[in-house]
C-alpha cells in the first residue's frame, strides 16, 4: 500500500503540473517561465503539453488522495499567479 505522500509525489503532483502547464500555456506564459514558476525543468514542461488537457484526470487524481478540492483550487489560482499557497 502506498503512503499519501507517495500518492501525491507519483500520481497527483504529475497531474497538477500538467493541469497548470496546459492552463498558463494558453494564458500565454513562456515554457521557461513556466518551469520556474512550478520548479521542474523547461523540457519537462513541453513533455507535458504533449499530453492531452483533461481536468478530470486531476480531479479523479486529487479524490483518490483524499484532498479538498477546494483547497488545492486556491493553491492552485496561487501558483498560477507565481506564488506559494
Amino acid at each position: 500500500m502506498k503512503t499519501p505522500f507517495r500518492v501525491l509525489e507519483e500520481e497527483v503532483f504529475p497531474e497538477v503540473h500538467s493541469y497548470l502547464v496546459h492552463k498558463l500555456t494558453k494564458e500565454g506564459i513562456k515554457q521557461a517561465e513556466i518551469a520556474d514558476r512550478l520548479g521542474i525543468t523547461q523540457a519537462m514542461v513541453s513533455k507535458y503539453l504533449l499530453k492531452d488537457d483533461s481536468e478530470n484526470e486531476l480531479i479523479k487524481k486529487l479524490g483518490e488522495a483524499s484532498l479538498k478540492r477546494d483547497f488545492v483550487k486556491y493553491c492552485l489560482e496561487f501558483l498560477q499567479k507565481g506564488e506559494l499557497c
